[in-house]
């Protein structure tokens, strides 16, 4: 069974935002690293830019491998999925209102949870939803 053409550009929706959201996450973490006075202590140490710039890479990546599965028709991913975007919006919501590590950054964050939120919810109704789901028989059983 081929993806319904809704579904290819949901997920193609959820690639670009990613894309678009890992260069500004390179953007975005020197300034937090900035704003945030907690980060002086870790400098001593280790560059915290490099720490949150390889933590931002694998977390990119899940997501990578997320959407693919997805695209792969696995609901766990598409639950998993779901799961981080809800678990992401209370961070998102209090980068907006504290505007760390900025107004832009805050906002496009908030944009593009937005627009995740939206595309996963899609995959949760109607037609789509349908492809998640195995098609199993279930068979009668025979008693006596």
């Amino acid at each position: 069974m081929k993806l319904p053409t809704r579904v290819k550009v949901i997920i193609w929706v959820f690639y670009i935002v990613l894309v678009i959201n890992f260069v500004e996450s390179f953007f975005a973490i020197p300034l937090l690293v900035e704003t945030l006075p907690e980060m002086e202590e870790y400098k001593k140490f280790v560059n915290p830019v490099t720490v949150l710039g390889v933590i931002a890479v694998i977390g990119h990546l899940f997501n990578f491998i997320l959407i693919w599965m997805i695209s792969k028709k696995k609901n766990w991913a598409r639950i998993t999925y779901l799961i981080i975007i809800l678990l992401n919006f209370p961070t998102v919501i209090g980068n907006v209102i504290t505007e760390t590590p900025s107004f832009l950054f805050s906002y496009l964050n908030l944009l593009f949870i937005s627009i995740k939120a939206v595309g996963i919810v899609l995959l949760f109704v109607g037609e789509e939803s349908k492809i998640f789901t195995k098609n199993t028989r279930v068979t009668p059983s025979v008693t006596e």
